[in-house]
């Protein structure tokens, strides 16, 4: 059974970050907000139903009035957001005290 590209596509989302955020490699931090995203797949056919496979995801940056895009590896993006829950977990968690009672 071969693959055989049969064209792109793209799709829009929308991600939150709730902290101040990288993506891969690049050392400029981005703040916390909504951005929306560009996923650009390659679409592979063959004797099955088509297969997607996401090949860059697009951020779009709006800062201080100016905006660009940000391209990034799908999986930095999925790290990026993975961190960004995992700062969200600390910070939300338990109390470091259990034993204390509010109020």
């Amino acid at each position: 059974m071969t693959l055989e590209i049969a064209g792109s596509r793209s799709t829009k989302s929308t991600v939150v970050f709730n902290h101040p955020f990288r993506l891969g490699r690049d050392s400029r931090e981005f703040p916390p907000g909504t951005y929306t995203v560009h996923t650009h797949e390659d679409v592979y056919q063959g004797v099955f139903d088509p297969i997607h496979i996401a090949i860059s995801a697009e951020l779009i940056v709006n800062l201080d009035g100016t905006t660009f895009s940000r391209f990034a590896k799908p999986e930095e993006l999925r790290s990026a957001l993975e961190l960004d829950a995992n700062c969200t977990l600390i910070a939300d968690g338990p109390s470091e005290n259990p034993d204390r009672l509010s109020g």
